[in-house]
């Protein structure tokens, strides 16, 4: 189910609705109670802007305690977890720190 993107008619209020794919329904303003019209201009600009991240656990490049300030040194931009496990925020981000260790995904 998307969320979808009404503007009250009445006191001009931008509210995010849950709603099935099929639903037709405009639900009634939360702050007024007023009719609401659906804005699709609000919903596209919101998914355009959105940024999608996983952080990913790169186990295979785990440093031990001894190489980890060599490790902050080469990478001062990476997170480690309480382990010593680097943290990418990303794919493009963990592709970067396999070829700065010369290595590659396997995966």
């Amino acid at each position: 189910m998307p969320f979808r993107t009404f503007r009250c008619g009445v006191c001009g209020v931008l509210a995010e609705d849950l709603q099935d794919l099929d639903e037709t329904f405009n639900p009634p303003c939360s702050e007024c109670g007023g009719a609401t019209t659906r804005n699709y201009a609000a919903e596209g600009r919101a998914f355009r802007t959105r940024t999608f991240e996983t952080p990913i656990l790169m186990y295979s490049i785990a440093p031990s305690p001894d190489e980890i300030p060599a490790f902050r040194k080469a990478c001062p931009d990476v997170d480690l977890t309480d382990l010593g496990v680097p943290i990418a925020r990303n794919r493009p981000e963990k592709l970067r720190i396999l070829k700065h260790f010369g290595h590659q995904e396997m995966n």
